[in-house]
């Protein structure tokens, strides 16, 4: 049984909005970090090509953020973390990845590039 949630591209392109130009193109995997759904591995990301602008384009579900290994839920539950910490930042991880075992482990650059992220993030 195939999965039901990739959108129908013969009706509608999502980059030009015209009915039958875009194809299925593949997919990629990548990194995925979501300590709600207890999730560490990797995800695949569905691709397209659109014909009539000639360009390729990903389909993110839309817990995911483009080019960010945690995903949104994540990602804001960390700024509260360090909302909450005082500003400390391994406070903030030690709070994000509390119960999650030896596995989940956030470096200290990569936090502070979650939390550029974070801010920049539309409501």
């Amino acid at each position: 049984m195939g999965y039901e949630g990739w959108p129908n591209l013969a009706e509608l392109c999502p980059l030009c909005a015209t009915a039958g130009c875009a194809v299925y193109r593949g997919y990629y995997t990548r990194f995925l970090f979501c300590p709600e759904m207890e999730f560490l591995g990797k995800l695949a990301v569905r691709t397209g090509f659109c014909k009539t602008l000639g360009r390729r384009f990903a389909l993110l579900p839309d817990f995911v953020i483009r080019f960010v290994r945690v995903s949104r839920t994540s990602l804001l539950r960390f700024l509260e973390c360090f909302r909450s910490a005082g500003g400390r930042l391994h406070d903030a991880i030690d709070a994000l990845t509390e119960g999650l075992g030896e596995e989940f482990c956030v470096s200290p650059s990569t936090a502070w590039t979650y939390l550029k992220r974070a801010v920049l993030l539309p409501p």
